[in-house]
């Protein structure tokens, strides 16, 4: 039975596959709708529109990216930027409006508006003359102390002197003082304690980063220098105007008492008279306008006048970033470290400058800080706009230190609104002549002023193609091709034409990058000797013989004699 089993099962076939079926050759037979030419793909979409804002113009926010990729940041620099309209806060433009940048002296603007805000328009500092001894037949036995209040302006033509005083101590009858005259200042301590950390010592060397100090005198400087010690100068003022009233000192003028001296009890010390400064606003509008670091410095020591155990400078800076929280901004976001600007610790944003502007432009008119700032064609605007068909629609602050190139503020456009602006240019080497011109040109885009490009550089190279090189003009024609505002003043040849290459080729690569790079302004004289590496001297001389026509001979070794023109690339 098993084996019947197994027989039958390997009896059993596999069953046969089915036959393939038989090949059929296929005739391709074109569809009508294959024949007619393929269709064309959308374009792909612009990169720049990614940047556009909501609700914004599209065109003008192109043409600023453009106008600012070319003439700054394609050059190295680092720019952040925001423009709003005022009347909604509308983002009209930006670029890397929250990148943290040195403000310069538009620092100046977050300390005069603290100070208006928390000491008042009408806060003046106050400088007394005291008497230390006994007043007998006109003659004081002992020290005439002089305290001063932290006034900015004292001797200075914007503040007052020390004759009000002497006349005060006239009228006690007092002809003679049997003692010193002592400078008294319990506000700033000695040595750096004047200067805030973040200063450099090269700032802190000229005049324009002169300390303050609770007793100062004339902005604290000697000519074009900074005076480290300016206590004593106030007291020889003083001793001048004592001798106009013909009252004499037998004692030194150059003692002076700092904060954390011993000045014993003034019991025995009697008042002889205070006198005032001008008031906050009046130095404020000076402050802004003419961009006068001292004055600066000074409200900024003033908010922290009266803060307890704190050094004034800590408790002003404490009390800044206190009235920047409750205008609504985010004092973690920024550094306040000083009042003027100078510090290379103070840190802003783009956004903030320009939220700053547009919120003051809605404040109560005559207490806004656009109210004592500069307008175009004055302080430091003075040559500033000149694309705008009005300048004066401009209200704004600069700031400039090394490689630092700022503008703030905001600018009226007639018939349509108003907008407020912050331009921070950092990281940039050289003049900061083009960067300011960068800044104008972009404001005159803004006003929808139609601006000649600084360089054609579409059509560079057909321009190359089509006009053939000019002949050297001599010095007649090349001063007649000069505008006014291109002559040298006072000195100055950065602004003086002549060739534009510096014996140098152009490179056969980016031609329209190159030609930026040359006829920026064509001609001009260079900035620095290319033989030399030496700046030109700016004697009337020099700038004479700069002008003169330059010799091929005279070109470096290694440059063509025919390459007086750059030459394009093919």
């Amino acid at each position: 039975m098993v084996a019947a089993l197994f027989t039958g099962c390997a009896s059993t076939q596999p069953p046969i596959p089915a036959p393939l079926p038989a090949r059929v050759d296929t005739v391709f037979v074109p569809c009508p709708a294959m024949m007619c030419p393929p269709l064309k793909c959308p374009p792909p979409p612009d990169p720049r529109l990614a940047r556009v804002g909501r609700d914004a113009d599209r065109d003008l926010w192109i043409g600023l990216d453009s106008t600012a990729d070319v003439d700054f940041v394609e050059q190295g620099g680092v720019l952040g930027a925001m423009v709003l309209r005022t009347r909604d806060s509308l983002v009209l433009w930006s670029h890397q409006p929250d990148t943290r940048l040195l403000p310069a002296s538009t620092q100046k603007l977050w300390t005069v508006g603290a100070g208006l805000s928390e000491l008042g328009p009408d806060f003046r500092w106050r400088t007394t003359l005291w008497a230390k001894g006994r007043i007998e037949n006109g003659v004081l036995h002992g020290n005439l102390i002089l305290e001063g209040g932290g006034d900015p302006t004292l001797g200075t033509g914007e503040g007052p002197g020390m004759q009000s005083l002497a006349n005060a101590l006239s009228k006690l009858r007092v002809r003679e003082v049997r003692g010193n005259l002592v400078a008294l200042d319990t506000m700033v301590g000695r040595g750096a304690d004047a200067w805030p950390q973040g200063w450099t010592i090269l700032s802190s060397r000229d005049g324009y980063g002169s300390p303050i100090f609770g007793l100062n005198w004339n902005q604290n400087r000697l000519g074009d220098r900074a005076l480290p010690e300016p206590r004593p100068e106030a007291l020889k003022a003083l001793r001048k105007a004592l001798l106009s009233k013909t009252i004499s000192v037998t004692g030194t003028d150059t003692t002076v008492k700092a904060r954390g001296d011993t000045i014993g009890p003034r019991k025995e010390w009697t008042k002889i008279g205070t006198v005032p400064s001008a008031s906050l606003d009046e130095v404020s509008r000076v402050c802004l306008r003419e961009s006068v670091n001292s004055f600066a410095e000074g409200i900024f020591l003033a908010l922290g006048i009266g803060k307890g155990k704190m050094s004034v400078r800590d408790a002003g800076r404490k009390r800044l970033q206190e009235w920047v929280f409750r205008q609504g901004f985010e004092p973690w976001k920024m550094v306040l470290d000083d009042g003027c600007g100078l510090s290379r610790y103070d840190m802003v944003t783009a956004r903030q400058m320009a939220k700053l502007m547009s919120r003051d432009l809605h404040g109560e008119p005559g207490a806004r800080l656009v109210d004592f700032m500069a307008r175009g064609g004055e302080g430091t605007l003075r040559r500033r706009f000149k694309e705008l068909p009005d300048p004066s629609v401009v209200v704004a602050k600069t700031g400039t230190l090394d490689g630092v190139t700022n503008l703030v503020g905001v600018m009226a456009r007639p018939g349509k609104d108003t907008l407020a602006f912050a331009f921070l240019c950092s990281g940039f080497t050289g003049s900061p002549k083009p960067v300011r011109k960068f800044q104008d040109r972009l404001l005159a885009q803004l006003a929808g002023v139609a601006l000649k490009p600084m360089v054609p550089a579409d059509t560079a190279d057909s321009v190359a193609q089509r006009d053939p090189p000019k002949k050297v003009l001599a010095d007649s024609a090349i001063l007649k091709s000069c505008s006014k505002d291109s002559l040298p003043q006072k000195g100055a040849v950065d602004s003086l034409p002549v060739r534009p290459s510096e014996g140098k080729e152009l490179p056969a690569g980016d031609t329209s990058k190159a030609f930026v790079n040359f006829h920026k302004t064509s001609p001009q004289l260079p900035s620095i000797d290319s033989a030399s590496g030496q700046r030109p001297s700016t004697s009337p001389d020099s700038v004479k013989s700069a002008l003169k026509p330059i010799d091929p001979k005279s070109w470096p070794v290694g440059v063509p004699a025919d390459s007086t023109k750059p030459k394009m690339a093919p």
